[in-house]
């Protein structure tokens, strides 16, 4: 069992023992007729983590012709570069300055109304895990995350069903000065 604290303000142990107990009511007698009745010893392993999220631009640390970087000082650097991709699909497009939001900008409400797209109620930055939301209210959109390791792509977020708009995303990470 997994529990996720947003902030260092919510460890409060008696609200990381509530949630326990609630998933394990929960879970009591959904998967079989067992049913937790004591419990003798119980301990917390406390461990940060740095969620995985696109923010606003960060350089990219190797040469390369095909990916477009999108200079944005925003947090919504998802959201350029969904609207990159559909940008690129339209006939007549200026090739010129594609890193530069206001291309996206200018097209922004075109796009939306003419590809259907759906980001309302989406946060940001927007983080990995929550990546699906958009999948879901975005039936014919399909993301795909990966992280480059060595000389290849490594996938952090594929789905496996087809949709009409695949969008190939690299996450491009900054923890303190190094770019991973």
């Amino acid at each position: 069992l997994i529990l996720s604290l947003q902030n260092a303000t919510d460890f409060d142990v008696m609200k990381i023992v509530d949630q326990f107990m609630l998933s394990i009511e929960n879970y009591n007698g959904e998967v079989s007729d067992l049913v937790l009745t004591n419990i003798s010893k119980l301990i917390f392993n406390v461990a940060h983590s740095r969620q995985r999220s696109g923010n606003s631009y960060i350089e990219t640390p190797f040469p390369s012709k095909s990916i477009i970087n999108i200079h944005n000082t925003d947090n919504l650097c998802f959201k350029w570069s969904v609207l990159a991709y559909f940008y690129l699909l339209e006939e007549t497009v200026d090739l010129t300055h594609l890193d530069r939001v206001t291309k996206y900008k200018n097209a922004e409400s075109y796009l939306i109304k003419k590809y259907n797209i759906n980001f309302n109620d989406i946060e940001y930055p927007m983080a990995l895990d929550k990546i699906r939301y958009f999948d879901n209210k975005n039936p014919d959109i399909q993301i795909r995350v990966y992280e480059k390791k060595d000389e290849r792509p490594d996938p952090l977020y594929v789905k496996s069903e087809e949709r009409k708009y695949i969008i190939n995303l690299l996450l491009i990470l900054q923890i303190e000065n190094e770019v991973i």
